[in-house]
This record gives structure tokens, sequence and C-alpha cells, in this order.
């Protein structure tokens, strides 16, 4: 995944930290589901623990960027969507901010 982007996407990234941890944690997240990793944990009833806490420490630090003070309220807030959704957010920051903005409704802000 990470190798099949274009040269100059893969050069930003690796100039940016937090886009490539994010980057590296969305590609594992697409392993564990290739590999069934994910369906194993879902067939279970739960989801993959270190996927999971991955896409919550991602979402956090996408929400930091924002909203220093609310991150951790809005990233909790956040993590009731199921995770296909969640990686969806991560991946669309124009989705992240308009989920982030109907948080901070639901909390009169």
């Amino acid at each position: 995944m990470l190798l099949e982007m274009p040269p100059l996407r893969l050069a930003r990234l690796l100039q940016d930290e937090g886009r490539l941890r994010e980057a590296v944690a969305a590609a594992r997240a697409e392993y564990l589901r290739y590999t069934g990793a994910s369906q194993v944990a879902a067939a279970a009833g739960t989801t993959a623990p270190a996927t999971r806490e991955e896409l919550a420490e991602r979402l956090f630090a996408a929400l930091h960027e924002q909203h220093p003070q609310l991150a951790g309220r809005l990233t909790g807030m956040l993590l009731e969507l199921p995770e296909p959704e969640l990686t969806e957010l991560l991946d669309d920051r124009e989705l992240l901010t308009l989920r982030t903005e109907q948080a901070l409704r639901a909390l009169g802000r």
C-alpha cells in the first residue's frame, strides 16, 4: 500500500512524521483486514484491540491539532463510531471536520 504510492506523495509522507504514522497504521489495518485478523475478532464480537487502539491514537493526534483542550473528549465521542467509519474519518480530513463539528455542537460549543 505505501510502496504503491507515487514517489512525490511518499516523499511528502516521509517529511511529516504524524502523517507517516497515520499511513502506516492505515496500511496495517488494511493488512489485518486482508489477512482476516479483523474478521476473527468481529466473529467473536470484539474489535482487534491493537487496530482499535491505533485508530484512537491517530484520531486523538488529528483532533489535538485543532482542539487541544477537547481532543480527549472528542476522541471518546468519535470512537463510538464503527471502525470502518473511523478509518474513513482519518483518511478524509473534510469528513473528520464535519464529524468534529457535530460532536462540538453536541457538547454545546
